[in-house]
């Protein structure tokens, strides 16, 4: 069978799989996985390496059976193989991590089937999800009165009033509640919407003298989620139409869910009537959050997004990005650009330029020039940025000490003394605890035979030398 058709069989038992396995799971371990084979209906699954083969096959071989079921009628085996030569640009892999990106762009079905005009929402989100949002001390209690709300178990917090800061996840957690009912009763009609959106449509139910009609369909809804309701201040004829709204849904107990930038008692040129309605239910705030959820944020974002960052850089990003999860996001997106567009692997160095663009601040917490080489670097200044890298003693790197934790950097550095400090085979020989030339030789055609097929090593190559300044 033809490497194309091995491809698209395989692109197409990938995209069931992300139905029934966790995202951060489907990136981390079906990476650069090809199916090798395929002849009368037995498979034969390439794994890249030992670690994810003895993931994949403890813990998910029946879901891949499952998903290449729903694609083949005549599935009868699975073997799994690990496969080392498989790599990011292989043409037998699907590059997962577009392959979730592309499907979370496809459009999905509105919640709601309700005449055009009649009432105005957005669609929820899928990704918005309970599992996707990272708990930490600043959102624990906001997070476990929406699942309960969802789940039906919080009837007494009605309506659930959630407020913070911009981008701290308002939204995330409001659509959570809307996606977790619909997996639990598809019949139940949830309706999420923005309040500018609300109001838009209550000004065009008013207009086109629809408002009785507008009334009827909120009286179908079961779960009424609406963000940032302080947009109603200073509207007086909107309030008094939400208020009635309001009283119906209540009434017949329906679910509402709201957000604010800040409590109700805040929310000044609102009714008071509305207002005192708004505290009825449970009322929780969204704190900024600290050190540790940011890094746990960072680390479960970029798994989605397929991006695989140190832990130093992580903790880096989180310890100069803290007024909001949206900054977070935001320099993760700056990473990924680079990653995939420059090929070049983030480093710590690299995100404190992103980072001081983006802030405008010239001190950083946690980084220093020290260790990072200059645009007239020396052997020595490559050896500790090298050693830096990849976390190993630059001793290692000069020893005759031959493991691959030492061979792989120790080949890289000799490969930049060479092409980037344009210094000899012999001079970088000695520099490297007394190697003939021709073993320096050797690695570095090696390395650069290697850069042609292997993807990740080009980002640790081309990292390294941003960090030269080359």
């Amino acid at each position: 069978m033809e490497t194309e058709e091995l491809q698209q069989i395989w692109k197409a038992v990938l995209e069931e799989l992300t139905k029934t396995v966790k995202k951060s799971d489907f990136l981390a371990w079906f990476r650069n996985t090809a199916l090798l084979n395929k002849e009368e209906g037995n498979y034969l699954v390439g794994i890249p390496s030992t670690i994810a083969y003895n993931n994949v096959r403890s813990l998910f071989m029946n879901e891949i059976k499952k998903a290449i079921s729903s694609c083949d009628e005549g599935f009868k085996t699975l073997e799994l193989k690990v496969d080392s030569s498989l790599h990011e640009v292989d043409e037998r892999v699907v590059n997962v991590a577009r392959l979730v990106r592309d499907l979370e762009k496809k459009p999905h079905s509105r919640e709601v089937k309700l005449e055009e005009g009649t009432l105005a929402y957005e669609t929820l989100n899928p990704h918005y999800t309970f599992a996707a949002f990272v708990v930490g001390p600043e959102n624990q209690l906001a997070h476990a009165a929406a699942l309960a709300v969802a789940r039906g178990t919080g009837q007494t917090y009605n309506p659930l009033f959630v407020y913070g800061g911009v981008g701290l996840g308002k939204t995330h957690l409001l659509q959570a509640v809307g996606n977790e009912v619909k997996t639990r009763d598809r019949k139940k009609k949830v309706v999420y919407t923005t309040c500018e959106q609300l109001v838009q449509e209550i000004v065009n139910a008013i207009r086109s003298r629809r408002m009785e009609k507008f009334k009827e369909r909120y009286r179908e809804i079961d779960v009424l989620i609406v963000d940032d309701i302080q947009f109603l201040a200073n509207k007086e004829q909107m309030q008094e139409n939400f208020f009635h709204t309001f009283n119906t849904l209540y009434q017949e107990g329906k679910q509402i869910v709201l957000s604010s930038d800040r409590p109700p008692k805040e929310l000044d040129t609102l009714e008071p009537r509305l207002r005192s309605r708004f505290e009825w239910g449970m009322i929780v705030d969204v704190q900024l959050p600290d050190l540790e959820t940011r890094m746990a944020i960072l680390t479960t974002k970029a798994q989605e997004k397929g991006l695989f960052l140190s832990r130093e850089v992580i903790e880096f990003i989180a310890r100069n990005a803290k007024s909001s999860v949206r900054e977070l996001e935001g320099i993760l997106n700056q990473a990924l650009a680079l990653y995939e567009l420059r090929k070049v692997t983030p480093t710590v160095k690299i995100m404190a330029e992103i980072l001081k663009k983006l802030n405008r601040r010239e001190k950083l917490e946690g980084y220093t020039v020290k260790g990072c080489a200059s645009s007239s670097a020396t052997m020595e200044e490559v050896i500790r940025l090298v050693a830096g890298h990849f976390r190993v003693e630059e001793t290692g790197l000069r020893s005759e000490t031959r493991t691959q934790e030492l061979n792989f950097p120790r080949q890289i550095a000799m490969y930049l003394c060479k092409n980037v400090l344009n210094q000899t085979y012999e001079r970088i020989g000695t520099e490297f605890g007394g190697r003939e030339h021709t073993s320096v030789m050797y690695a570095c055609k090696k390395l650069e035979k290697d850069l042609q097929t292997n993807a990740q090593l080009r980002r640790d190559v081309n990292a390294l030398k941003l960090e030269m300044g080359s």
